[in-house]
């Protein structure tokens, strides 16, 4: 097991390198960059986790990762009662 708890886009690289099964993204509401999004297209991670506060980017990023992944799930939460805003935890797999 590989943890990096670093920012993901100076590090994508290295971090895939590691030939990971299972990646986890949790980036902040503006999403990943096209370049974060290109590098796990290439290395093909078996799984990505994406975990996302903000719909449209997400919906924005897997309009790029869906090339090469399959959506596994979908789960919504609502951690914050009372207000518009929902977390989402995405499943993709390497076609």
């Amino acid at each position: 097991i590989f943890v990096f708890k670093r920012t993901a886009g100076r590090n994508i690289s290295k971090i895939l390198k590691k030939k990971a099964d299972v990646v986890v993204l949790d980036p902040p509401r503006k999403g990943l960059s096209p370049d974060i999004c290109r590098e796990i297209n290439r290395f093909k991670p078996q799984f990505v986790v994406y975990i996302s506060c903000n719909p449209s980017t997400l919906q924005r990023d897997l309009k790029m990762l869906l090339s090469r992944y399959v959506l596994e799930d979908i789960t919504l939460y609502d951690f914050f009662p009372h207000t518009p805003h929902i977390e989402s935890m995405t499943v993709l797999r390497i076609r």
